[in-house]
């Protein structure tokens, strides 16, 4: 049976040390990532909420847009540009498709006019 020297036997374990901090090295690195994808994810969250909060107050604008600038002038419109008067005036309609009832259309607004031929 051979001998193992205490030269051979202390090499070893230096060996498993650095192995061992090696591992421990990764380790932190790993749970350090693991951190900065979560607070990354949390970042990217928030900033979907905020974009998602701002398309719904340009929606609120653009609707705004309709009802306050657009509809007061669209009977002058109608009537400058195809010279004709306005019998009903819609100033909002939805619609549903008539096979998929879940499929809707928004318009805004509607002129029924009398045609002059």
């Amino acid at each position: 049976m051979a001998r193992v020297t205490l030269t051979e036997r202390v090499s070893e374990l230096e060996q498993m040390m650095r192995l061992v901090y090696a591992h421990l090295d990764t380790e932190m690195s790993i749970q350090s990532l693991k951190k900065e994808m979560e607070q990354w994810r949390e970042e990217i969250e928030k900033d979907r909420r905020d974009i998602n909060k701002r398309w719904g107050e340009l929606a609120k604008k653009m609707g705004t847009l309709v009802k306050g600038i657009i509809a007061p002038a669209f009977p002058d419109v109608i009537k400058e540009r195809f010279n004709t008067d306005i019998l009903k005036l819609v100033m909002y309609a939805t619609a549903k498709h008539p096979q998929d009832k879940h499929k809707t259309r928004e318009f805004d607004p509607i002129a029924v006019c009398e045609v002059s031929r």
